[in-house]
């Protein structure tokens, strides 16, 4: 039918075996109008395929695909959005983003698409579309926050925020601070110290 929309976000789509020329991640026909906000498609013979309508494509990732972005013909559905990324040369649409690339997956043997915690290519490189009136939505697949490092991922997850510490980078607890009669208790991410410190405290 004619003049459809839709809306489609933090999905993580994927084939575990062999694909063939009818595998699709996503596939739309007919004067469809397509809101596709970060998804993550991996092993479809063709991850995105569109005929003859729109696609308002951000932060989406299409990996190991026979054809990441196909266009049926030349109505070109996929000539809006930004930020996506295919390991195909000259592939994914939109200003910013990236093609002929390749993400780190927490596990992709074992299809788990979580992003992995050093991945460099969508980590932080996503469009912040917290105020889209679109897809109002600022969690990922899990519910988790959306921009907990210095900016959106791309993809279905928010991988989460690396914390770095100078000294005793593998201790998961608090560290002696030298001080003297002062308290510290931790509850989630919150840290209280029972008085003030020093002013050298952090400081070398």
């Amino acid at each position: 039918a004619g003049n459809n929309t839709g809306k489609i976000w933090n999905n993580i789509i994927y084939s575990k075996g062999a694909t063939f020329r009818c595998s699709y991640g996503i596939r739309f026909l007919s004067e469809c109008y397509l809101s596709l906000y970060n998804n993550t498609i991996y092993n479809t013979y063709y991850g995105l395929w569109g005929w003859w309508g729109e696609m308002y494509a951000y932060n989406n990732i299409v990996q190991n695909c026979n054809d990441g972005w196909y266009s049926h013909d030349t109505s070109t559905p996929f000539d809006k959005g930004m930020n996506n990324i295919s390991d195909t040369p000259n592939d994914a649409p939109g200003a910013n983003s990236q093609n002929g690339v390749y993400v780190k997956f927490h596990d992709a043997a074992n299809f788990d698409f979580h992003l992995a915690s050093d991945d460099v290519v969508a980590r932080d490189r996503g469009a912040d579309l917290s105020s889209d009136a679109t897809v109002n939505s600022s969690t990922d697949i899990d519910s988790q926050a959306r921009g907990n490092g210095f900016g959106w991922d791309i993809g279905a997850d928010e991988a989460p925020a690396r914390i770095f510490r100078s000294v005793g980078p593998s201790k998961t607890t608090a560290l002696g601070g030298g001080w003297t009669g002062v308290s510290l208790t931790i509850s989630g991410t919150m840290a209280t110290f029972s008085a003030d410190l020093t002013t050298n405290i952090g400081v070398g």
